[in-house]
């Protein structure tokens, strides 16, 4: 007998089911005897048919999960989010109008996951407050020298906002990782969202010997110390060190945008510092700055594949003085 046999019979004898038990005894008309044999073949369908539903119905399959776990982006189902393992900082500020009055401290690194959507074409579907039926304008940083860089932004209300720089792991040939930033704004009160997600290495497999570099992308979104925010987006090369477990960080070709159309040159976001790691663990840590030594702070990430073959992190850095600041996510790949 087939499921789908199966389906229908088990569907006939619920329905069955339901009229025989919901009876309750019989009708209020008629004599006594009447209503005690009703009630007795009611017993006996209820007996009977509740054990035959449940027989049918045990061969039946039942729908998946909505969302997939993430393993490689070449195995994802198109059809439905599919959910990842990620690192996030968050940095929370408070504005008037587009100026940043105030900015705080990112939130301490912490793991969340995420649940993005590609559809057949490589195209972002969903991520983050991005949903399909959100009305939100789509672009490309490919324009400005930074293909693969996606470019999502909506107004949910007239005093909300949304804007999200997301990696595309299919323009940037990835296979293990990703990132996404958000800055999302409702009324005074906003945020920074910075996400690095997908399979990270287990710590038994990282390499203990050798050296490799791993090349890919920087974005995030920029504060200036007149409190004007700005999409940013860069190139990234990494240096791993297996042996000393060190790795090299050093980003260039920062440029900013207001509108995801031009781009002006900023190479004061250009980055650099060393992370590490220790022994049978998977997460570094490190500080990065800039050139002059005006904005520092903190990064964290992970290895991502089988055998290390990505990487990829958040960072948040910032002025002592000002409000200006950078917070972002990258990745990279061997």
């Amino acid at each position: 007998m087939n499921d789908q046999t199966k389906t229908i019979l088990a569907a006939l004898l619920a329905a069955l089911l339901t009229t025989a038990c919901a009876s309750g005894g019989g009708g209020g008309g008629g004599d006594g005897a009447a209503n005690k044999i009703d009630t007795r073949e009611e017993v006996f369908l209820c007996l009977v048919l509740g054990p035959l539903c449940l027989f049918f119905a045990s061969g039946v399959d039942r729908p998946e999960s909505t969302t997939a776990p993430f393993s490689t982006w070449s195995a994802v189902s198109r059809a439905a989010p599919t959910q990842t393992d990620s690192l996030t900082t968050v940095l929370d500020y408070e504005s008037n109008g587009p100026v940043v009055n105030t900015s705080v401290s990112a939130i301490a690194f912490a793991a969340s996951n995420e649940n993005p959507q590609y559809d057949e074409q490589g195209n972002l579907v969903r991520y983050g407050p991005f949903q399909p039926s959100s009305g939100a304008t789509a672009a490309t940083l490919a324009a400005l020298g930074q293909p693969g860089i996606d470019v999502r932004q909506q107004r949910p209300n007239p005093t909300s906002s949304d804007t999200g720089l997301i990696a595309n792991p299919y323009v940037l040939g990835w296979e293990y990782q990703s990132f996404g930033v958000w800055n999302s704004q409702a009324g005074p009160a906003g945020s920074i969202r910075a996400s690095s997600f997908g399979a990270p290495t287990p710590a038994s497999a990282l390499p203990t010997s050798g050296s490799a570099t791993f090349s890919g992308k920087v974005a995030g979104v920029y504060i200036s110390p007149q409190g004007q925010s700005a999409m940013a987006a860069g190139d990234l090369s990494v240096n791993a060190n297996f042996s000393t477990r060190s790795l090299a960080f050093s980003s260039s070709a920062t440029s900013i945008t207001l509108d995801a159309r031009s781009a002006t040159a900023a190479p004061h976001l250009d980055l650099k510092g060393t992370l590490s790691y220790a022994p049978n663990t998977n997460s570094f840590s490190g500080t990065l700055a800039n050139p002059g030594g005006t904005l520092s702070g903190s990064s964290q990430g992970k290895f991502y594949g089988p055998a290390a073959q990505e990487l990829g992190g958040a960072f948040t850095v910032k002025s002592s003085t000002t409000v200006e600041t950078f917070t972002g996510a990258y990745g990279a790949k061997r």
